[in-house]
């Protein structure tokens, strides 16, 4: 298999169908991960078979209606990142007896998708975390799954839900999957090292990390230590989150992104609906949910009525979500800032390519004019 960095998406299908587990998926110098064969490769060729981008899915076009969906318990809605309707879909399949699969943190605070077979083990699935998981061996396991007669619900980003479909040779009967309106996947590294800074800064190890803290007026990125202390600001103003949005350290292919062309993977996709033409409370979040498949229309019909929905049009969806239709733009100074970042800080990187404190101090001032 040969694939280069500015098409392969890190979705890890390659590793986990390789017979001969010839296959890692290695950290490059800019923190991200990608497919290396080693020895014992036998050229089988399977690799090949199941990247979706060497050979992509044929994916669906966009409904014509979506939906704007918030749970009714304002604890379940609070909990999550949006309006908590992944929450639903998830109970709604381990009351069935079936698994759900998605990213959560592990003891480092590396994203890992994992499974879970009950509410609890369920929970850190909740939220958004800004980065890309590594999926080792997941796609092996929902196989497993299915083939011993167990529904499972996948949630991941667009092109690790077309990873498991090439890996399964296609849609499986119990098989239900969610994708996100995706913004690009930032650099793992970037965010590990910043959070050994944070951890430094303040004499004590993460115990926990939320992208997306409602406890406030406004959702923060929010980290608590062991000491007791709290960081917690508004994630794009934050030099993670800066950058982040700054399109500074996005993974290479993310660019290239077929999955935000108005095309989709999965049975659902879900999102935050950004200027939701209807009252509601923005605080509490308000899910933007696509149904993209007969079977998803089939599973929505039989979930238990604990969520307000209000059908829109997808016009609306797309003005307030264009990474559904328009791939993210990398920022000309990505290379300048990996150059500047090795060996550095975040902090100082930023400042290297121009993209310091007083610069984003002027740009929230012209902001807030605009405003």
């Amino acid at each position: 298999m040969q694939i280069t960095k500015d098409k392969c998406t890190g979705c890890g299908a390659c590793a986990d169908i390789c017979p001969a587990a010839a296959i890692a998926m290695e950290h490059d110098d800019e923190g991200f991960l990608y497919p290396l064969a080693g020895e014992g490769c036998t050229d089988c060729g399977l690799c090949g078979k199941v990247c979706p981008e060497l050979r992509p899915l044929t994916l669906r076009d966009m409904p014509d209606e979506v939906f704007a969906v918030w749970h009714n318990d304002d604890s379940e809605r609070l909990a999550a990142s949006s309006g908590g309707f992944f929450r639903i879909l998830a109970k709604t399949v381990i009351k069935g007896g079936g698994a759900v699969i998605g990213a959560a943190f592990d003891e480092n605070f590396t994203l890992r998708h994992g499974v879970a077979r009950d509410w609890e083990g369920c929970k850190p699935f909740s939220g958004s975390k800004y980065l890309q998981s590594n999926t080792e061996g997941i796609y092996k396991e929902t196989a497993a799954l299915l083939n011993s007669g167990v529904k499972v619900l996948f949630s991941g980003t667009p092109c690790q839900v077309a990873g498991l479909h090439k890996f399964l040779g296609g849609a499986r009967g119990g098989l239900y999957t969610c994708d996100i309106i995706c913004s690009g996947v930032p650099s793992p590294g970037v965010f590990g090292k910043y959070l050994k800074g944070l951890e430094h800064r303040f004499g004590a190890k993460a115990e926990s990390v939320n992208f997306r803290d409602k406890s406030g007026k406004r959702p923060r990125f929010t980290v608590k230590f062991a000491n007791g202390k709290t960081y917690s600001k508004e994630l794009y103003d934050t030099d993670f989150g800066y950058g982040f949005g700054a399109g500074l350290f996005l993974r290479r292919s993310c660019g290239n992104c077929r999955y935000a062309d108005g095309k989709r993977a999965a049975d659902f996709t879900l999102g935050d609906f950004w200027g939701l033409e209807i009252p509601h409370d923005a605080r509490k979040g308000v899910s933007l949910v696509m149904v993209n498949t007969e079977k998803g229309r089939n599973m929505m019909e039989k979930l238990p009525p604990e969520y307000t929905i209000a059908p829109r049009p997808l016009s609306e969806a797309v003005a307030g979500n264009p990474r559904l239709i328009k791939p993210p733009a990398h920022n000309p100074k990505r290379d300048e800032f990996f150059g500047a970042y090795s060996g550095s800080t975040l902090e100082k990187a930023l400042g290297a390519v121009g993209m310091g404190k007083v610069r984003r101090v002027v740009g929230k001032i012209k902001r807030r004019v605009r405003g």
